[in-house]
């Protein structure tokens, strides 16, 4: 209700510092076990890569068209 909304509202004092930005960091791939680099062909590109092809079910890219 009416009320509600009013006890949700932010007061905004003029003259109050504004929030400062947020920022991200974007960083490299984890190692999926550490000490063991990820395969040359996990780069990134396929969907779902996340660095672990334990089978080297991705390693022939002509297996993976559908």
């Amino acid at each position: 209700t009416g009320s509600s909304v009013s006890r949700l509202a932010r007061r905004v004092r003029p003259g109050s510092n504004p929030t400062p930005a947020r920022s991200f960091k974007v960083e490299a791939k984890g190692e999926w076990l550490p000490g063991l680099s990820s395969p040359s062909y996990l780069n990134g590109s396929l969907p779902g890569d996340n660095g672990f092809d334990p089978l080297g079910l991705a390693e022939d890219p002509e297996s993976l068209k559908w």
